[in-house]
């Protein structure tokens, strides 16, 4: 590919935000604990192998500055006891990485 297609990083700041839904009991405190645990696990691989995606699309120096994650109950009280509600836990990640260098 041509390199003139890439994007010059210089010093940027980028913010990714995704979310992630893992299915399964929430019944005890232990259960959700662990399915908590999990999704966060998840979100956390993703946030550390973005860096490989950013530093090959602006081809300069990626480091992860900030993680925010937060997680939720699917089946908690603010569905209303709503018997479509699924068992799970929903994760939402905000990751900022910084970007240097490049060309």
């Amino acid at each position: 590919a041509d390199d003139q297609d890439q994007p010059a990083a210089g010093n940027l700041q980028i913010t990714v935000s995704t979310a992630i839904t893992l299915y399964g009991s929430t019944a005890t405190t232990d259960q959700e604990a662990a399915l908590a645990a999990q999704v966060r696990a998840s979100l956390y691989k993703m946030g550390a192998s973005e860096c490989a995606l950013i530093e090959q699309t602006f081809k300069g120096k990626c480091s992860l500055e900030q993680i925010q994650v937060n997680t939720r109950d699917l089946s908690d009280a603010q569905y209303g006891g709503n018997a479509m509600a699924r068992e799970g836990v929903t994760a939402q990640g905000n990751f900022t990485y910084r970007v240097t260098g490049g060309k």
